[in-house]
């Protein structure tokens, strides 16, 4: 609520429904070969965003397997990620829920999602998500991986 005191009330127009929910206002592109594209990751793509971002983006990625976690923050809404294609696009991670995490505990359920999207109006297209091998064997039957998380 602080926050929402500082910028005066929710009638501020960083509230505002946007207008423009499906035409992007621009693109960007991810590729492995640093050489050829704007970003080397669809994370670093997403970070590049605005905080606050109020039009929609299109992602457009390349061919290849990224092994990284993906996470959309709750105010970079209006992306597009778009892949060359599902069989050609393969995003994976291997956390699972006993993971240990930067803070010394289990990353948990919600941690160890491979493709966190905790903002609206996500339209994601042509893309695998997979979990790479596990780094160690599970202990226990409950130690699992959460491939997609929608939150709210």
């Amino acid at each position: 609520m602080k926050w929402v005191k500082f910028v005066g009330t929710l009638k501020h127009s960083l509230f505002n429904t946007t207008n423009n929910k499906l035409f992007p206002s621009y693109t960007l592109t991810v590729d492995k070969n640093p050489d050829t594209e704007d970003f080397t990751s669809i994370q670093d793509a997403i970070d590049s965003l605005f905080f606050i971002n109020l039009v929609r983006v299109v992602i457009q990625v390349h061919a290849g397997v990224y092994e990284e976690k993906v996470n959309i923050p709750p105010l970079k809404s209006l992306i597009t990620i778009e892949g060359e294609g599902v069989e050609k696009i393969v995003v994976q991670w291997g956390d699972t829920a006993q993971t240990i995490g930067p803070n010394g505990k289990p990353l948990g359920t919600f941690g160890s999602a491979i493709f966190a999207v905790n903002s609206p109006y996500l339209i994601a297209k042509n893309i695998t998500l997979k979990v790479d091998k596990l780094k160690k064997k599970p202990k226990h039957k409950e130690n699992f991986s959460q491939i997609f998380l929608v939150g709210s």
